[in-house]
């Protein structure tokens, strides 16, 4: 609960922003619980895809939320080494590798396919970008989550 004598909670925040972007039809579905996957996310990949940073970097991290699988896709297609989250971190972190994912890109970049086609992180590389999905990000960069911890 909150109300204007209150700093609110992360939890009503979420709420408040999953309420309002689905009520606005930004999302693609119902997002309540997951980071939102909004409409134009093939966009903003292709835009992240044509920066410098992206250009320069050999090895990303990209969690698996599906606003970001054609982040994804696009690294494997750009040859960038592709490091990953299993859902929950049940299986700790996947690692796909481009030579081993080529021409089959768009199956590689979903959860399944990311298990089909690469391994388990056995050490880690250094990380050049890391692409991480939010529920909202603040004016100074604070992120916040879906509340998974």
């Amino acid at each position: 609960m909150c109300d204007q004598t209150m700093v609110p909670t992360k939890e009503y925040l979420r709420n408040k922003i999953w309420d309002l972007m689905e009520r606005d039809g930004i999302v693609q579905s119902s997002c309540h619980g997951r980071i939102p996957n909004f409409h134009g996310s093939a966009r903003a990949a292709e835009l992240l895809r044509n920066t410098v940073e992206w250009n320069d970097a050999e090895t990303v991290f990209v969690s698996p939320d599906t606003a970001l699988k054609m982040v994804r896709e696009n690294a494997l297609l750009d040859k960038k080494l592709l490091i990953m989250a299993s859902p929950k971190l049940r299986n700790g972190y996947l690692i796909l590798e481009p030579r081993k994912t080529e021409a089959h890109e768009r199956e590689a970049s979903n959860i399944d396919g990311a298990f089909k086609y690469g391994g388990k992180v056995e050490m880690f590389p250094t990380i050049d970008m890391v692409v991480e999905g939010s529920v909202a990000v603040d004016e100074n960069g604070g992120r916040l989550g879906k509340g998974g911890g």
